[in-house]
This record gives structure tokens, C-alpha cells and sequence, in this order.
């Protein structure tokens, strides 16, 4: 079913990524920090929404003073 809305050209649909990596010479305060700071993110999400927009075509968002 994703393939098929992927291949329909529905970008969005595509789920998304990230890859992070820690340098062992880190500090744990400095990873925890990180991985705080991600997490508020990620539960905050919705708050963002109305500053972006979004190019359904693409998928891709910028922020709307970019514009």
C-alpha cells in the first residue's frame, strides 16, 4: 500500500528518517542534552506545523518566511 501511494506520487506519505551519531569523546551530559532536545522535538511537532509549508509534490517543507 505505501509503494503504491509512493509510486502514485504521493510523497508525503513516505515516512521519514534521521540518523544521528554520538562521538564517543562526548560527555553522557552532553548526549543526554542531545537526545532531550530531539525527543522535545519530536513531542512538540504539531506546534511547528502552522510556520511551515509544505510542496506536496515534493514533500518538502520551509519555513513560511522563507518564502
Amino acid at each position: 500500500m505505501l509503494l503504491q501511494a509512493l509510486h502514485a506520487g504521493h510523497e508525503l506519505e513516505k515516512p521519514g528518517w534521521v540518523r544521528l551519531n554520538f562521538s564517543v569523546l562526548m560527555s553522557d551530559e552532553k548526549v543526554r542534552y542531545i537526545i532531550d532536545a530531539v525527543n522535545e522535538l519530536a513531542n512538540s511537532s504539531a506546534h511547528f506545523i502552522p510556520a511551515y509549508q509544505c510542496d506536496a509534490a515534493t514533500a518538502r517543507f520551509r519555513h513560511k518566511l522563507d518564502l
